[in-house]
């Protein structure tokens, strides 16, 4: 590769995107050893967002029409809690869908995310390579 030519990892985009990707192992790694939570609780639903067993989950369940709005945090080690037994250790199923509740897979949600951004990184590179060729050639 010459000096003209960009190189792939000198795009912002390859390095913007770089920390998030990070950012996605490391939630994978966490939930493999905690269970992250945040929950908010109104007088007549529960939503909830947690990060367990390699996967991440979203739940709205009905409760108790009666009390007020509170919200809790929880961020606990998995050994101080029982799963059921179709609980999957790293690599969960990729969607789980129930009655209330989403669950996606970190592997997956990590997958989605590098094919795209590494895609539109290769495809913004080889535009601009096209560009560069285009724009260095002897006019006709």
């Amino acid at each position: 590769m010459n000096a003209t030519r960009p190189g792939f990892t000198r795009l912002l985009s390859f390095w913007l995107g770089l920390p998030l990707l990070l950012f996605l192992f490391w939630a994978w790694w966490d939930s493999t050893r905690f269970l992250s939570l945040i929950e908010c609780q109104r007088p007549s639903d529960k939503f909830e967002f947690s990060s367990f067993m390699g996967r991440i989950q979203v739940g709205h369940y009905p409760t108790d029409p009666y009390g007020s709005t509170k919200w809790d945090f929880d961020h606990m080690p998995l050994s101080k809690l029982r799963f059921d037994r179709d609980m999957e250790a790293a690599f969960p199923r990729y969607l789980t869908l129930r009655a209330n509740s989403l669950a996606i897979a970190h592997w997956f949600l990590i997958s989605l995310y590098a094919a795209a951004w590494l895609g539109s990184s290769f495809l913004w590179h080889r535009r601009k390579l096209r560009l560069m060729t285009a724009a260095s050639a002897p006019p006709p």
